[in-house]
């Protein structure tokens, strides 16, 4: 008797992070480097979100973020990007999302790779307890950083580089002229270069 194809596939482990990504850097790229090795991970998806219900939208285009994000995972089979939330729409839930990923692939272990900062903030996320209910955390940390436990949450520590680089500090160089060399992706660059973004 021969097995089903469905059966034969081996469960993978999946690092999720999400974020705006406006635009995506090396910080984003270290970090899910880093949990690819500590943790064993097969792949992690970057995952733009479209609306965030606590954060302004997003200076660059949903089109334009997409594209950022594959040009800066091209040259790593170990990284992936999902539009699910920006093809969905409206503002997006993290818990929608995580279920939409166990249905498609059921077998698969998720983790939501997130920062401390916001790792502290998990209750005030609509439906937190769906989400920890079906996901681990990987939590992001810089040395000497403590992690707030949230009840029913299981997580693990990942200690990363301080690298201060933010996506905010990043259009603000980009709207002064200032170079984004070291900052992002070379591929990245160019793209902001040659659409004028954030000017």
């Amino acid at each position: 008797m021969v097995k089903s194809e469905s059966k034969l596939k081996k469960s993978k482990k999946i690092g999720i992070l999400g974020g705006a990504f406006d635009p995506i850097h090396m910080g984003h790229l270290l970090l899910a480097e880093y949990a690819l090795g500590e943790f064993e991970l097969d792949r992690v998806v970057f995952l733009p979100y479209n609306i965030s219900v606590s954060k302004e939208p997003p200076q660059a285009s949903s089109q334009d973020r997409l594209n950022m994000l594959k040009l800066a995972t091209m040259d790593n089979p170990s990284l992936s990007v999902s539009d699910i939330e920006i093809k969905r729409g409206g503002i997006s839930f993290s818990y929608e999302t995580l279920r939409t990923f166990k249905k498609e692939e059921p077998k698969d272990e998720t983790s939501f790779l997130i920062g401390s900062d916001a790792f502290s903030e998990l209750k005030s996320w609509k439906n937190y307890k769906s989400l920890i209910g079906m996901t681990r955390f990987i939590v992001a940390v810089r040395p000497g950083t403590k992690v707030k436990s949230i009840k029913g949450a299981k997580y693990d520590r990942l200690l990363i580089p301080q690298i201060a680089i933010s996506s905010s500090s990043l259009r603000n160089r980009a709207e002064s002229g200032f170079s984004l060399r070291y900052l992002v992706p070379d591929k990245v660059r160019d793209y902001i270069v040659n659409f004028r973004l954030y000017r």
